[in-house]
């Protein structure tokens, strides 16, 4: 039991670690919203999308990576700002 304890604080962490770096990314382009609502925003639907592959009920997810970022960037575009709307960086 201490293993999967252990497994499961190191993945805490680097889901925690994750989150703070999209967060930091979108504060730095206009993001003024709650940084854990537009972390979910944001990945929300290719986290999802990657559940259902997990499953066995989801296409595979590198044929999905292209309409989930396009997606992904309308879906967050409208909370930043215009610099970063027109910017091509994920």
């Amino acid at each position: 039991m201490g293993t999967a304890l252990t497994e499961a604080s190191g993945i805490a962490a680097r889901s925690r670690a994750f989150s703070g770096t999209v967060a930091d990314w979108l504060r730095g382009r206009g993001w003024d919203g709650e940084p854990a609502l537009g972390v979910v925003v944001w990945t929300g639907p290719a986290h999802e999308y990657t559940r259902a592959w997990l499953l066995g009920s989801g296409g595979a997810p590198d044929g999905a990576a292209a309409p989930l970022a396009r997606a992904a960037r309308h879906a967050i575009a409208p909370y930043l700002s215009a610099d970063a709307r027109e910017d091509d960086t994920p």
